[in-house]
């Protein structure tokens, strides 16, 4: 099964937007019991969220956008 996830980056390009797709293995996707909480988290990854939210994973990524366009 593969888990995938749509990144939308808004950026000022002509067409208006680009849109990256990552897919994840089952393996790479986790639920992770900690203190009675359970979360979300992708090898490579970090949990990402503002105190008081809930933590979601993150994973970095480099886009190289087109020719002189800039985001």
């Amino acid at each position: 099964m593969i888990f995938a996830v749509i990144i939308a980056i808004a950026t000022a390009l002509s067409a208006g937007q680009l849109t990256v797709e990552l897919s994840f293995s089952t393996g790479q996707v986790n639920m992770v019991n900690v203190d009675g909480y359970w979360t979300v988290r992708i090898d490579g990854g970090y949990l990402w969220g503002e105190p008081g939210q809930p933590e979601l994973p993150a994973v970095p990524i480099n886009v190289l956008l087109p020719p002189g366009k800039k985001a």
